[in-house]
């Protein structure tokens, strides 16, 4: 899987002179590395006897259905060794094209029509599918196998690949889940978005940066190919991120503001995305914002709802954003996310230092009350 995603990137760079630099250091690789190579396809040969012996369908990859199951009901299996059997035609939902750790640990909502005994809501894990075949009590679901069962939306987290090439050259790839198409393809479509490239791979030191931001100038693609020390957790943290919350990276980009994409993601503002709980503030912020109001004509989410009606779900024209903003800005939602944003890094202050919240800001100021009353 990692040497086509290098390949695509390798295809795409090829009139910039990349593609000479990063298949030269490929090249290089150990014969030891290849002898592992060929141990491990050894090892890939003996996967079908296994599960022959075992009775269990193998059809390329060991078939199960949407609940996890193999053909035999008491035996389940997931990730990229599974593929859903053939009469769901889910091939493009297999395990192998999504992000192995959430598939592991996430749970599936499976809908259901008819209500159960172990629990009133739709949510399903697998310890409870099994359960249901090993304790009498609780009373199976009947349902048919659909693709709805299967529910791939639910499966958010990027594909990540980090690896250290030949050369001591870091590499990192960070995509969108799913299967990967050639980039050939999906660069010519309308929706596909804007690359945004600093540094390059060619020298003894290379340090190149590629950020993917789709239709909706979120972080789509990451790709970094340097000699410096990459900080993985962070890099990963901003795929999915709007263009804005970068510190409106689109307009600093494009007017000369950002040379180095390695230094900009090192800067003290970014500390509070890269942050641990800084996704569940996003989240407790969108519950609020999606939470009915007591005054239903003020919310802004219903407004936006209403355009994107209107325009039938296509770009806004420019005309509407100061419209939608100018009403944003007198809401009342303003200043509950505000408040919401300032207590949040109140909470954190030992971790965010480097921003100032009210408290600090009569500390600096103390002794200048005029300047405190012109602050609120």
């Amino acid at each position: 899987m990692f040497y086509k995603l290098l390949l695509m990137d390798l295809m795409w760079h090829k009139e910039c002179g990349i593609y000479s630099g990063m298949l030269h250091a490929a090249r290089r690789a150990s014969s030891k590395r290849r002898e592992a190579i060929e141990e491990m396809k050894k090892k890939e040969r003996k996967k079908p006897t296994a599960l022959n012996n075992a009775s269990l369908v193998y059809n390329g990859r060991l078939v199960i259905n949407t609940r996890f199951q193999t053909n035999d009901a008491y035996i389940f299996a997931g990730g990229s060794l599974t593929k859903y059997a053939g009469r769901l035609y889910a091939d493009k939902y297999n395990h192998c094209y999504y992000n192995a750790v959430e598939v592991g640990s996430k749970k599936l909502n499976f809908t259901h029509k008819e209500s159960v005994s172990d629990s009133s809501s739709g949510e399903r894990t697998i310890a409870q599918e099994m359960l249901k075949i090993w304790d009498p009590t609780v009373e199976p679901t009947r349902r048919g196998e659909t693709l709805n069962n299967i529910l791939p939306h639910t499966f958010t987290k990027p594909l990540v690949v980090n690896c250290q090439l030949p050369g001591k050259i870091n590499f990192l790839h960070v995509l969108k889940p799913g299967m990967i198409v050639p980039i050939q393809a999906i660069i010519q479509q309308e929706s596909y978005g804007t690359i945004y490239v600093t540094g390059d791979c060619q020298g003894d030191h290379p340090s190149y940066f590629k950020l993917h931001f789709n239709s909706h100038r979120r972080v789509e693609t990451i790709v970094c190919y340097t000699e410096r020390k990459i900080d993985v957790n962070n890099m990963i943290r901003l795929y999915g991120k709007h263009e804005r919350l970068l510190n409106n990276f689109v307009a600093r980009f494009e007017s000369g503001g950002i040379t180095d994409l390695y230094e900009y993601f090192s800067e003290p503002w970014c500390m509070l995305i890269f942050q641990d709980h800084f996704d569940q503030l996003e989240n407790d912020i969108r519950s609020f914002l999606l939470s009915p109001t007591s005054c239903p004509d003020k919310n802004i989410l219903a407004d936006i709802y209403k355009a994107c009606e209107e325009n039938r779900w296509n770009k806004f024209m420019d005309e509407k954003y100061p419209e939608l903003l100018e009403k944003f800005s007198k809401s009342v939602d303003k200043e509950l996310v505000e408040e919401k944003l300032l207590q949040h890094i109140e909470d954190n202050c030992y971790h965010l230092t480097m921003y100032a919240y009210p408290k600090v800001i009569k500390l600096i100021l103390y002794g200048h009350e005029d300047m405190i009353t012109r602050f609120h």
